[in-house]
């Protein structure tokens, strides 16, 4: 199986396991494939399937400290012919996996048995990387999701007939769906599930075609990027938002923040934020709303890129700037949110210089501290590796950072 090129990574000491989203036709997040490698490295260090598999397992429902990975939705995992065979599949919790049996085992009968078992027990069964043959048409009763990769077989050349004579209930998933064209296609050609980068990239049909709430939001950008921004400013950004406002509240009074008591006005909940970590707040809010017609995953991505980068700051020396490249994560996916060039977006909206570089390729230290994020998002070890010693950063620091900034994302997304 090719590894996937882009994903986000989860560790453990040096262990990591990296997932990839999986999203359903309303591009909602579906699930995660679970993929696991040992320690900051490029490849595999084990490549031993067993092994590999055994890890995922492990650090995602026997370690506590990052147990959260899948956030209460499905994880596919791969499954050897040994693992497959030998029942390994009873330790996990059916309701929460779907095993993925991997393109290089054969569908002999003592596999089409496992599945028998498989199914008898509860679970989900997904063949990865498929092309249809006919000598699998005993097996495919038995097989709840189709895994087709898109770089190799596009949708068009993909005939789902033979396998849905099979077996009606079949669902197909479209792997390494890169652009929302693909994703139509896919969609049309009767894929329910959806698995790559397609909803990071903004919808260039809408490019041109600007509506109120698009430019209400600008306004709004416009105004919590200005340096003088402050608390009387914001409140009255507010008090013309109610659905803002409402976000606002929900989130002062989540168990996120941890008050023991509740906050049920403006000024009040903007005077606990801060002036520090007012503007960081308001932004997400606001990209959060606009984005709800987006990808689940979209907002989730740039909130934790956004933290990431914050966390950063101290450990390069920067920690009066957190706030600054805050602002820089959350802008790195402004494009796809949205749906504009990232040129025209920055003509409008007060950035800082050091911002406007990172985003536009200048290689400035905000510029290395994005490049940081998206590098350890991706799973590119050698290169996270390389960032680190050029702006002298502890490597060792990266894996609670990760952590904590995932924590951040899902909590704060889970009150939006």
């Amino acid at each position: 199986m090719n590894m996937p090129e882009k994903k986000e990574s989860y560790t453990n000491g040096n262990n990591c396991i990296a997932r990839q989203p999986i999203l359903n036709k309303r591009k909602q997040t579906y699930g995660y494939e679970l993929l696991f490698r040992d320690g900051l490295e490029e490849t595999f260090h084990h490549y031993d399937g067993n092994q590999a598999t055994s890890q995922v397992i492990n650090l995602t429902f026997f370690d506590a400290a990052i147990s959260h990975i899948i956030s209460g939705r499905k994880a596919f995992i791969n499954f050897t012919r040994f693992l497959l065979l030998d029942d390994f599949w009873k330790l996990l919790p059916k309701d929460q996996v779907v095993i993925e049996i991997l393109e290089n085992i054969d569908l002999d009968e003592k596999v089409i048995n496992a599945c028998k078992r498989l199914k008898q027990n509860g679970y989900l069964i997904a063949l990865d990387d498929y092309i249809y043959n006919p000598l699998h048409k005993p097996i495919l009763p038995y097989i709840d999701i189709i895994k087709v990769d898109f770089s190799l077989t596009p949708a068009a050349k993909f005939d789902l007939k033979p396998i849905q004579e099979q077996n009606k209930k079949t669902i197909f998933l479209a792997e390494k769906v890169e652009v929302n064209d693909e994703f139509e296609l896919s969609l049309e050609k009767g894929y329910s599930l959806f698995q790559g980068y397609f909803f990071e990239k903004p919808d260039l049909i809408k490019l041109h075609s600007t509506n109120e709430q698009c430019l209400s939001t600008i306004q709004l950008l416009r105004a919590v990027c200005n340096k003088q921004f402050d608390l009387q400013d914001a409140e009255i950004i507010f008090k013309h938002d109610p659905l803002l406002t409402y976000k606002l509240l929900r989130y002062i009074n989540s168990a996120a923040i941890g008050l023991r008591y509740s906050i049920s006005s403006i000024s009040q909940a903007l005077a606990i934020i801060g002036q520090n970590n007012l503007r960081k707040w308001v932004l997400v809010l606001i990209m959060s709303k606009t984005s709800e017609k987006k990808a689940d995953e979209l907002i989730r991505q740039t909130v934790y890129r956004a933290n990431f980068c914050e966390l950063l700051a101290g450990a390069s020396g920067l920690a009066n700037d957190a706030a600054e490249l805050f602002i820089t994560g959350l802008f790195s996916s402004i494009e796809a949110i949205l749906d504009d060039t990232l040129e025209n977006l920055l003509n409008q909206i007060p950035l800082s210089r050091e911002i406007v570089m990172a985003l536009t390729g200048v290689e400035t230290p905000y510029y290395f501290i994005l490049m940081l994020v998206l590098a350890f998002e991706k799973g590119t070890w050698s290169k996270v590796h390389s960032i680190c010693e050029t702006i002298r950063i502890n490597e060792q620091l990266l894996p609670q950072m990760h952590i904590s900034s995932v924590h951040f994302a899902d909590s704060f997304t889970a009150e939006c």
